[in-house]
């Protein structure tokens, strides 16, 4: 059988995909390690969220009452998934691995399966190129700019990436209601929905709006049943999803950060950031430059696809590129128009569209008319490119950085821990970027809770009882701005280590007392 013959097949086809995406993780979180600077990435406060969460609330039973949880709590899908791995394994480390392994690989598989539900019956090597496009968000990390900070956004927990999984089945789902029309894809939808809704706020504009608009194209006298209920279910379970939360979160149950929305003064700022940011991408050489390449020239072929299927009134293909356009729209400039996006950071919020390029290019090439010669040396030259992948990733596993990943024990908290015995450091307070970091890696059991550096509560992601139930012996100055604030609150400040890589100091034992409600930032000193 000629190799060409053999890729196409899809026994083969779909297990070298899924290889391709594995390998590429385990080829990833394999030069994390020795580099300080992208392990603390992956394990910043930030993105310690759901292990702190999983360790407080089920290792070590405490309440969820005086959480502050984030403004998107990830509840569902990002929170089920990651406790559920944690029990599994009882270790964050491998749960933060196994968590972004499956995310990047259900991404790919969702996107290829939304193709084969457009176009039923194509070519399996669609569906190839739109695993070897996304494979392209990693082989930046591995062959270009060694900059993890693009290839982060796929495989961290709680960055919105589990309210564009969501989103991708709901697409998916959706599509297979207007094909089948069963009642039982309703419910699922409603579900799904209100849970991704009730856990992420962005979730609204990843699909709820950018799918009503999309039905609006395609309602006829013919499709207003079909299309009626879809909009139906779809804004009465976002309707209860933000009643629910705004519902808890008005009980103070639990304590979610305000998120302030619609920021007119910002929206100028934020523009020129987006901007910006675009700008250095495209003008760099790389695997994320040629993503976002990608992704604007399959824009106007998406705005052809729109306009030819409209003609040959071709409901299916015209709704799916309708919304992938509305969608691209939609997800770019909310954060724009929110003035939310500060900082290169928030490309978090609008990264989405750029996955969607494969599908969208995928759509072009499938909806044109057949080129039997070109076609088939495309079917070549992509399921080549999915074996070139694989080799590529194959090639850059590096077994020792696996192990030191596994096996992480930050030179920071290995210090702590050894003063731990020697000074009797148990409960100490810390900068946010530091609390986290120490209290989950300590092999000593050091807790420490984030505070400004005035050492008053820094509330942000964090458990009230932390602070009102414990007395505090010592402060951790790292990444403190100000190194003298702490002076006049604190007494019987001792020097315990002070140098570049940390600076711990010995304090009278100290505590915090409530004034009113779950709220306190006033600290009270106990004299020894």
């Amino acid at each position: 059988m000629r190799i060409e013959k053999l890729l196409v097949k899809d026994w083969v086809r779909t297990p070298i995909n899924v290889l391709s995406i594995v390998l590429l993780v385990v080829a990833v979180f394999s030069h994390l390690w020795p580099k300080e600077a992208y392990l603390t990435m992956f394990f910043s406060s930030d993105a310690l969220y759901l292990p702190s969460l999983y360790k407080d609330l089920i290792s070590d039973g405490s309440s969820i009452k005086t959480w502050h949880l984030n403004p998107s709590p990830n509840f569902f899908p990002d929170m089920i998934f990651y406790f559920l791995l944690m029990a599994l394994t009882n270790s964050f480390i491998w749960a933060t691995f196994i968590f972004a392994l499956v995310q990047y690989l259900a991404m790919a598989l969702l996107i290829s399966w939304i193709f084969r539900i457009i176009f039923p019956g194509r070519s399996a090597s669609y569906q190839t190129f739109i695993f070897v496009f996304m494979s392209m968000v990693a082989l930046e990390f591995l062959y270009r700019s060694h900059d993890l900070g693009y290839t982060f956004l796929v495989l961290i927990n709680s960055y919105h990436n589990g309210a564009f999984v969501s989103a991708l089945f709901c697409f998916a789902l959706t599509l297979k209601y207007l094909t089948k029309q069963k009642n039982i894809i309703l419910v699922y939808l409603f579900v799904i929905v209100f849970l991704s809704v009730f856990s992420d706020r962005l979730f609204v504009v990843l699909f709820p709006i950018p799918l009503v608009l999309s039905l609006m194209l395609i309602l006829r006298r013919k499709t207003v049943k079909p299309v009626g209920l879809l909009i139906t279910v779809v804004v009465s379970a976002v309707f209860f999803g933000l009643f629910y939360f705004n519902k808890i979160d008005n009980n103070t149950y639990v304590v979610f950060k305000p998120n302030k929305f619609l920021d007119a003064a910002s929206i100028t700022e934020s523009y020129h950031v987006f901007m910006k940011q675009m700008g250095l991408t495209l003008s760099s050489l790389g695997f994320k430059a040629l993503m976002f390449y990608l992704f604007f020239i399959s824009l106007p072929f998406t705005c052809y696809i729109v306009y030819r299927s409209y003609r040959k009134e071709q409901q299916m293909i015209f709704f799916s590129s309708g919304f992938s356009l509305i969608f691209s729209f939609c997800v770019i400039f909310s954060p724009i128009i929110n003035g939310k996006y500060s900082d290169y950071s928030c490309l978090r919020y609008s990264i989405f569209p750029v996955f969607l390029a494969g599908l969208n290019i995928s759509m072009f090439v499938a909806f044109t008319p057949e080129n039997r010669k070109f076609k088939f040396a495309g079917k070549v030259f992509v399921n080549l490119l999915v074996l070139l992948v694989v080799a590529a990733a194959t090639v850059k596993i590096d077994m020792r950085g696996l192990q030191g990943y596994f096996s992480y024990y930050p030179n920071l908290v290995r210090q702590i821990d050894n003063l731990a015995e020697k000074e009797n450091l148990q409960y100490g307070a810390g900068n946010y970027w530091v609390a986290k970091y120490v209290t989950l890696f300590s092999r000593k059991g050091v807790k420490i809770r984030s505070v400004f550096d005035d050492i008053s509560i820094y509330d942000h992601v964090s458990n009230d009882a932390w602070f009102f139930n414990n007395i505090f012996t010592f402060v951790v100055l790292n990444r403190f701005n100000d190194t003298t604030l702490y002076r006049q609150k604190l007494k019987g400040i001792k020097i315990v280590n002070y140098d570049k890589s940390l600076k711990l100091v010995r304090v009278s034992p100290f505590t915090y007392r409530r004034e009113t409600g779950y709220r306190a930032q006033n600290i009270g000193f106990i004299e020894e």
